[in-house]
């Protein structure tokens, strides 16, 4: 897993939804970079589309416990 979808994991593991102007800005890069941590996420079932909107994204559960087990324990 490349450190772009971990950081992905790790900031939207909360359960919110984000784009990818969101994902730009996590990983301060350019739409293409964003736009291709993105689509791998969705093809190893970690992100899905929210439903009727075609640029709004998810965590699914596992996309979230991974997310979770991610962040430094306290």
């Amino acid at each position: 897993m490349t450190e772009d979808a971990k950081r992905i994991l790790y900031e939207f593991a909360d359960g919110e939804s984000f784009g990818v102007t969101a994902v730009r800005r996590l990983l301060t890069c350019r739409t293409a970079r964003a736009e291709r941590a993105l689509h791998s996420l969705i093809s190893t079932g970690m992100v899905l589309r929210v439903r009727g909107h075609e640029r709004i994204y998810k965590l699914t559960p596992f996309g979230r416990d991974l997310g979770e087990s991610l962040r430094p324990s306290e």
